[in-house]
This record gives structure tokens, C-alpha cells and sequence, in this order.
């Protein structure tokens, strides 16, 4: 039995990509709860998603586990990324327990070079959870999508997005999820505090520009590109446009929006790369190993 802990949300993605696979289960989607050894008990392997030795409560439930016998799997997704390698209490703890975990996993080679900064040794193995949409042809007109939360907003560069918004008043910007408050006063702003149907919004759009100041793997970026979407991205990544600065997006942008062609290659990249039948044998065989 796999017994997987992390969010409600990664937890039932990876699940429902498994369970007619392989015996797997929730543990919990809360380190601090007092049943998780026994609710562990019957499960040979835990996959956290999240690393847990970024915090002294994690810490204790990974040394609770394995004395336990249990075989320890930690996915490295963003933000414990961050923490681990900017906060020294972090650190720390990742220096002198990284070697309680069996395999250490994360989403990207960009990860995986991030997290040897800090001497730990990595496999690139992205979880199976991506939403893939066919390659469609560009919409008409000059519309962009940009990831901009409420609760995040300087994170997500909207110092940069504001003058990109500014400089294109002829093009019309999609901002989600983000109730509008800052942006009531531009005429070709649109946002949207949440949204169900995104398919339908890739499908409207020509580009999509996502500025974080730190990232783990955003499905956002894979569901713009699967589409043929063009993506402008503060990090690294095969056929986006790298930018983070303003100057720089208002400098490729223009191009993008007067394509006349999908981004086919984008798009046939993701669809390789983040195949989820591939993905999941990949996985599949990590557990079966151990």
C-alpha cells in the first residue's frame, strides 16, 4: 500500500491517476495530525508531496514513520523549495536528515538543480496530474492571459504587468484570479476571480505571461503551451519567452501577439513530456523498487 500525504488537492489528483494501478490512499493532508502514524500503519511506502524537512513538525513525522519501517518518497514542489534554500532553520534540518528519505523527486531539471545547491540529490519525475488540451489555432484578436492572484500580487510581478498593461492599451488583458480592485480604472483589463472552464479561455487567448519571483512547475504554463499557446515566463523553460522584467515583455510581446502560427512546437513538447501514461510507469516503477 502507498499512503500519500499533502493537500487535498495533489493527494485526489495523484490517487485517481493510480488506484486501478496500484494499492494507494491518503494518509492525511495535515502533518499535525495526531492518527497519522496509525493511519500509516498499513501502508509500506509514504509519498509526501511537499517536503516535510522543512519544518521541525514535518522533521517528526518523517522520523516517526521510519521508525516505523516505513520507505519515505518527498516530491519537492515550489515553495518548500524556497524555504529550503533561503530560510537557515531549513537548512539545517534538510542537511542533517536528508538521508531519512529513500527518494528525493521533483518536477523539473531546474528543480533538481536548485535543490543541489543545498546537496541534495534529486530525480526529475514530475507527478501524473497535468491537464493536456489539443493543439488549436490562434484566436483572432489581441488578447493575453496573466496569472496575477489577489493574494500574491508583488510575487507575481504586477509592478511589470501594470507597465506591460500600459504600454498596450489596444491590447486586451485576461487577469486571473484576481477580483479587479487595481484594475477598475483600465478599460482593456478584464479579471476574473476564478475561473471553471479554462479551456475556453486558453482557447480565447494568444499569450499567456506568468512572472513569479520563484516557481515550482505551474500547470498553467503546460495547459498554455499543450494548447500552442505562446508563454512568457520568468524562468527557464523549453519554448516559452524568458522575461522578468517589463522592458523585456514589452519588447516580445508584439511578436507573439502577430504570429500567425501555434506554437506547434510547444505544444508537442508538453504533450511528450507530460504524458501521463508515461509518467505514471515511471512512478509505478520507483514504487515497486523500494
Amino acid at each position: 500500500m502507498i499512503g500519500v500525504i499533502g493537500s487535498q488537492h495533489f493527494s485526489n489528483n495523484l490517487i485517481q491517476e493510480l488506484k486501478s494501478c496500484i494499492d494507494i490512499k491518503i494518509v492525511t493532508t495535515n502533518l499535525k495530525d495526531p492518527q497519522l502514524s496509525q493511519k500509516a500503519e498499513d501502508c509500506e511506502i509514504i509519498h509526501y508531496i511537499f517536503s516535510p524537512l522543512v519544518t521541525l513538525g514535518g522533521l517528526r513525522t518523517v522520523k516517526a514513520l521510519k521508525k516505523m519501517k516505513k520507505k519515505i518518497i518527498v516530491h519537492w514542489i515550489g515553495t518548500d523549495i524556497l524555504n529550503a534554500t533561503t530560510k537557515f532553520k531549513s537548512r539545517f534540518i534538510i542537511k542533517r536528515y536528508k538521508g531519512l528519505v529513500d527518494a528525493h523527486l521533483t518536477h523539473s531539471s531546474r528543480m533538481v538543480k536548485e535543490l543541489g545547491t543545498i546537496g541534495i540529490s534529486c530525480r526529475e519525475l514530475p507527478l501524473p496530474n497535468f491537464g493536456l488540451y489539443e493543439l488549436q489555432e490562434l484566436s483572432p484578436g489581441k488578447k493575453v492571459l496573466v496569472y496575477l492572484p489577489d493574494s500574491a500580487e508583488d510575487f507575481f510581478g504586477k509592478s511589470i504587468i501594470d507597465k506591460v498593461i500600459d504600454s498596450f492599451p489596444d491590447v486586451h488583458f485576461m487577469i486571473l484570479p484576481n477580483s479587479g480592485n487595481s484594475y477598475s480604472d483600465r478599460p482593456n483589463v478584464t479579471c476574473m476571480s476564478w475561473a471553471k472552464e479554462m479551456e475556453k479561455i486558453y482557447l480565447d487567448t494568444r499569450v499567456f505571461i506568468r512572472l513569479p519571483a520563484h516557481d515550482g512547475l505551474p500547470s498553467s504554463v503546460i495547459e498554455a503551451l499543450s494548447m500552442g499557446r505562446y508563454v512568457i515566463y520568468s524562468h527557464d523553460f523549453p519554448h516559452c519567452e524568458r522575461a522578468d522584467s517589463a522592458e523585456e515583455v514589452i519588447m516580445k510581446l508584439p511578436k507573439l501577439l502577430g504570429s500567425s502560427f501555434t506554437n506547434i512546437e510547444g505544444s508537442k513538447y508538453v504533450h511528450s513530456k507530460y504524458d501521463k501514461n508515461k509518467l505514471k510507469s515511471q512512478l509505478i516503477e520507483l514504487y515497486r523498487s523500494l
